[in-house]
């Protein structure tokens, strides 16, 4: 009873997560999917730039974060499914500390970011996705 309060409460903390994006964000073209994890060394290099180049995007890109901290697979796939993000969800799920850039209609990936981007060339990868004209 206790596991499955504690999955109950984990579950409904990624869902609020996800609800509380704002309508601007909810109807951005270009979506940043974060595939992450507490305990994945790439992430905590990664996270802090993101976070530092993120600010100015807020509205204009569709940020999305997949925190596989609690494996609890069958929850993230419910939140991709919400998202209409199964196929990027599907195809890097076991690839933890990079975030992915894609155009939300078409589902066609514009780059893929790694802990080797600066807080800069996150910013650079964000104008060129707002800019692809696909």
């Amino acid at each position: 009873m206790r596991n499955w309060l504690l999955a109950l409460l984990i579950g409904l903390g990624i869902c609020l997560g996800v609800s509380g994006t704002s309508q601007a964000q909810d109807e951005a073209r270009i979506a940043g999917v974060l595939f992450r994890s507490t305990w994945c060394p790439p992430c905590h290099i990664l996270e802090p730039r993101l976070n530092a180049a993120k600010r100015d995007y807020q509205g204009r890109i569709h940020f999305v974060r997949f925190d596989f901290s609690f494996r609890d697979e069958e929850t993230l796939r419910d939140q991709a499914r919400a998202e209409g993000l199964v196929g990027v969800f599907n195809h890097y799920q076991n690839q933890l500390g990079v975030l992915v850039l894609m155009d939300r209609d078409s589902g066609q990936v514009l780059e893929v970011i790694t802990a080797r981007y600066s807080a800069e060339d996150i910013e650079d990868a964000f104008e060129r996705a707002l800019a692809w004209q696909g």
